[in-house]
């Protein structure tokens, strides 16, 4: 879809191999989810 970001509500065990670079972890204690925050390498 030409993306060059992915959202997850959890973490892609296999990133490297589908070209993924985990750039960040988005948390708050008053929120229910963490967000991971992927670039398409």
């Amino acid at each position: 879809m030409g993306g060059d970001y992915i959202l997850s509500a959890v973490p892609i065990k296999n990133a490297k191999e589908n070209h993924l670079d985990l750039l960040r972890i988005f948390q708050s204690k008053d929120a229910y989810w963490k967000i991971y925050l992927y670039k398409v390498t």
